[in-house]
Parts: structure tokens; C-alpha cells; sequence
């Protein structure tokens, strides 16, 4: 279901930059006004995130293909702009992630009164091809281990695996809203609801696109979906479907060969974009740093995660290249591990096509983890 974004109305905003043109020369205001309220006249296909563009585009090699989510930016906490709303209203298609990823699409195509259609990856997959998030199933290894045991290990079952009543009770709560209170150790369920941040912990963990199986599902439905609305052209969308899904299939082999000596290695991102990923390649996520993408862990969460670093024997972590640098490099330097950077977007010249993001991930992972295996 999706959600509000804790941001100004685009159509307030919008309304906004309308005045300011009546301040400016005639003709820059007419010329800026058409800008605005055209867009780009040309997109008929316009995706949230950059890992569907490329579908998109070889399912429909005839139509224009515009990214919403510009390069290097995260969907947690983007805010859209006027130029968005144009956009939407000049779309036939959105292909959309959903799930909580890009809930800000949905108040984009209220304020643009948009008729497109809209596909939806998630709603792609069944119930049994989902995830938990990390607040129900998805992190049993450190559920289990450290609510039920471990802080007699560590010997700190009253700071990290407890809920902080006395530490976070009064002022905390009020200065860290759901971080300090719901999340004052890594392991804690997110069960939260943060409105600037627009991400959802509680349901099923959304970053499907990252594992290329599931892509291939996500394939076919949005070929049956373009081609349903199209039947002049189904069978040559399919085609392409067909076509690109044998490529799904060789880079989901190509990276299973690559990644088989780490298989049932500790994998500990800061971010929970890599359930999926892990699964499918037989890492054993046994932890998400971060609590909250774009918040920084507190001191008592780094010393959790230090403790389970320890316990597993992890020999690296992994940070991301939409996140700050310096939370994933103390603690990289306080547990004596390695620091990998992934991309869970791509977008960028290295990183420009979904096979490039999915292979730079899975080599980073390659190259910072100890096999074992050999």
C-alpha cells in the first residue's frame, strides 16, 4: 500500500514557481512555464528507479524511457521536484517499484493528475517469492542469537539487547523519534513508521530487483502487462521478453560461479537492500547495520555489531555508495574487518546498464570477503 511522504505538496511547490515567474521578463517566464508545465514531451515510459530502466527499454525499444530517481541519489527521503510532476503527467506507463521504495510516486501522480498505467514489480511476485523485513523473519541469525542468550556472552543484555527504557525513555525519545527507542540494538524489530524517510520495515523486504530470478518474474509480468494494452505488438514484446530473460539467466549464472567459494560466508551490509541477493547466492546474512537508512547507528548499536561481527567471524561489511562513509569506516576500523561499497541503484557511467550493477556488486563482494571455500 503506498504511503504519504513527509514533503511539501509537488502542486504547492509547483504553485510556488509559478509566482516567482511573474517577477521575471516575459519571455523567460513563458519559456520556464512551458519547461515546467510540459516536461519532457517525449517520455512515455517512466521508471522510479534506475535497475528497471533497462527492462523498460529492451521491452519497448520504441518509446522513451525516463528515470525519476536521477543518478547517485536514494529513493529513502528523495524529494521530488516540480519538473517530476510534468514528467509523471506526460508518462503513459510507470513502472514502479512499490512497497514502500517509491511511495513518493503516488502523491507525484495525484498532483499531476495522471491516467498512466501503472506497473507495479512487487505485485509481480507471490506472497511465497517475498522476504521478511528485517522486524519479522529475514535475520533469525541475529534475532535468535542475541535476544535469547548472547548478552550473556557479550555481557551487555541491559545496553544492546535491551529496548533502553532508562537510557532513551524521556528526552531519546523525543530527539531520536523511532530510531533510539524501536532500534537501540542492530537486531531490533523496525517497527517504525517515518514519514521522511518513506521506507517500510514491517512487511515484506522489497529490494527485489537485486536478484535477477526474481527479475525474470518481473519480467514477464510487465511484458503481459505492455502487451495486454498493446495487442498489435504483443508478439514482438514478447520476443523480447523471451530474449532478455535468457540474458537474466546467464548473468544470474555467471554470478552464482563467481560468488559459489563465499557460499555461507557472514554477510553484514549497512543497509537492508540485500536479502534477496544473498539468498540467491548462498550468503549468510546475518545482520543489517544501520538501522534506518541515511541514520546513522548510535555508539550502542556499532558495539552490537561489533559483538556479532566477532561471533560470526565475519571478515568484512559492507557500506553503500547512497550512504555516509564515515559510520561504515569506524566500525570497519573497530572490528579489524574489511569495508566493501556496494550500489543498490547504478545509474552511474561505471555502472550504466543492470548486468554492469549486479556484476560490480556481486565482485565487490568477491574481492572484499574471505572465501569458504576453495
Amino acid at each position: 500500500m503506498l504511503g504519504k511522504v513527509g514533503y511539501a505538496h509537488p502542486m504547492l511547490r509547483m504553485k510556488s514557481h509559478y509566482q516567482s515567474l511573474f517577477r521575471l521578463p516575459s519571455a523567460t517566464a513563458i519559456a520556464l512555464l512551458a519547461l515546467l508545465t510540459l516536461g519532457n514531451v517525449h517520455a512515455q515510459i517512466l521508471v522510479s528507479i534506475e535497475p528497471y530502466r533497462e527492462l523498460a527499454e529492451r521491452l519497448a525499444p520504441d518509446q522513451d524511457v525516463t528515470v525519476l530517481l536521477p543518478p547517485g541519489a536514494s529513493p529513502h527521503g528523495y524529494d521530488p521536484s516540480p519538473r517530476d510532476v510534468a514528467r509523471i503527467a506526460d508518462a503513459d506507463w510507470i513502472v514502479m517499484n512499490g512497497g514502500g521504495v517509491d511511495n513518493f510516486i503516488a502523491d507525484l501522480m495525484e498532483a499531476a493528475g495522471s491516467n498512466a498505467h501503472t506497473f507495479v514489480a512487487v505485485d509481480a511476485l507471490g506472497q511465497s517469492e517475498l522476504l521478511a523485513s528485517q522486524g519479522d523473519d529475514a535475520h533469525d541469525h541475529a534475532e535468535e542469537d542475541h535476544d535469547h542468550g548472547a548478552e550473556e556472552d557479550h555481557g551487555h543484555e541491559d545496553d544492546a539487547h535491551e529496548h533502553g527504557e532508562e537510557d532513551h525513555g524521556h528526552g531519546a525519545e523525543e530527539e531520536h523519534a523511532h530510531g533510539e527507542e524501536d532500534h537501540d540494538h542492530v537486531d531490533a524489530p523496525h517497527d517504525h513508521d517515518d514519514e521522511a524517510h518513506d521506507h517500510d520495515h514491517t512487511g515484506p523486504n522489497v529490494h527485489v530487483w537485486l536478484d535477477p530470478t526474481r527479475m525474470i518474474t518481473i519480467t514477464h509480468a510487465l511484458a503481459d502487462a505492455l502487451a495486454a494494452e498493446d495487442p498489435t505488438r504483443a508478439d514482438a514484446i514478447q520476443q523480447r521478453a523471451d530474449a532478455y530473460v535468457r540474458e537474466l539467466e546467464a548473468l544470474d549464472a555467471e554470478i552464482a560461479e563467481l560468488l559459489a567459494p563465499y557460499e555461507g560466508a557472514a554477510f553484514i551490509p549497512f543497509h537492508d537492500a540485500w536479502p534477496y541477493f544473498a539468498e540467491r547466492y548462498g550468503l549468510q546474512l546475518v545482520m543489517e547495520i544501520e538501522p534506518f537508512p541515511g541514520r546513522e547507528p548510535t555508539a550502542r548499536q556499532l558495539a552490537a555489531a561489533i559483538a556479532i561481527i566477532e561471533e560470526y567471524g565475519a571478515t568484512a561489511i559492507f557500506s553503500e555508495v547512497q550512504l555516509p562513509d564515515r559510520p561504515a569506516q569506524v566500525l570497519a576500523d573497530e572490528a579489524g574487518v574489511a569495508l566493501g561499497i556496494l550500489d543498490p541503484l547504478g545509474g552511474s557511467e561505471a555502472r550504466p546498464t543492470y548486468h554492469d550493477l549486479v556484476r560490480y556488486n556481486a565482485q565487490v563482494i568477491a574481492e572484499t570477503l574471505t572465501p569458504t571455500q576453495p
